[in-house]
């Protein structure tokens, strides 16, 4: 509780408050290459145990077109994120920042993956609205992530409300 209490005060005082981990872009990095790795080598043994006939083949080529779109999604979604004041900038994996205001948050739903938290994050840039996933370590925030970007999201609204 004590841990939750710190940081809604450093939400309240503006201070910078990453959501993600420190080396979030290298694990993450490493993690792609693992699960692509895993891919490349069950297929291989699927391939040396069944052999290669037709229908080994068509399987083989469908797991590889699937792991191929959903490492592209992961890599293209995934993002670093951190609050600070009212705004909140997003980092992908080439680097690129984008700043929007903590206001433009339209949905925030989080999904456990044993101690992975995964947080799928819509919100509004320049008219358009785009996508962003948050993947956490249970350990690292005492909290789900949406039920934060929501409470900083309200918490906002009632401040420029107050003005």
């Amino acid at each position: 509780m004590h841990k939750k209490r710190t940081w809604f005060t450093r939400l309240l005082t503006s201070e910078r408050i990453s959501l993600t981990s420190p080396h979030y872009f290298k694990n993450l990095k490493t993690y792609l290459l693992v699960f692509s790795l895993l891919v490349v080598g069950s297929i291989a043994m699927i391939l040396s145990f069944l052999g290669a006939n037709i229908t080994t083949l068509f399987i083989a080529l469908t797991c590889i077109v699937l792991a191929y779109f959903s490492i592209r999604y992961f890599s293209k979604n995934i993002q670093a994120s951190l609050i600070k004041g009212g705004t909140l900038i997003f980092t992908d994996l080439n680097h690129r920042s984008y700043v929007t205001s903590v206001r433009s948050i339209k949905a925030v739903r989080c999904f456990h993956l044993g101690s992975i938290q995964l947080t799928r994050l819509k919100y509004q840039l320049d008219g358009v609205t785009r996508k962003a996933i948050i993947v956490n370590n249970d350990n690292f925030i005492p909290f789900n992530t949406d039920k934060f970007l929501l409470k900083a999201r309200d918490l906002y609204k009632k401040q420029k409300a107050n003005l």
